[in-house]
């Protein structure tokens, strides 16, 4: 009986490739594209955060493409990059 090793991608990977992707268990997954009306809310959700961080001066306020890392949830995701973030 054999087994088999999952190589797990690094973090850094994720960096190398162009568009939204995510860190799952391990493995770079591609995140499916929106359309126009789900990017029209994002945005002006994100320009509301950026006038509240100037008006605040406490913050700053990111489009989609950041991305976020964390410990690995018991879901096995490592990493988010939200619409609109703060």
């Amino acid at each position: 009986m054999s087994t088999s090793t999952e190589k797990r991608a690094p973090i850094d990977e994720l960096g190398r490739i162009d568009g939204k992707d995510g860190l799952i268990a391990g493995r770079i997954v591609r995140l499916t594209p929106t359309g126009r009306m789900p990017c029209s809310v994002a945005f002006r959700i994100a320009r509301s955060l950026g006038d509240d961080a100037e008006s605040t001066g406490g913050c700053e306020a990111y489009t989609d493409k950041m991305r976020f890392l964390m410990s690995e949830l018991a879901s096995g995701r490592q990493s988010f990059s939200p619409y609109a973030s703060l």
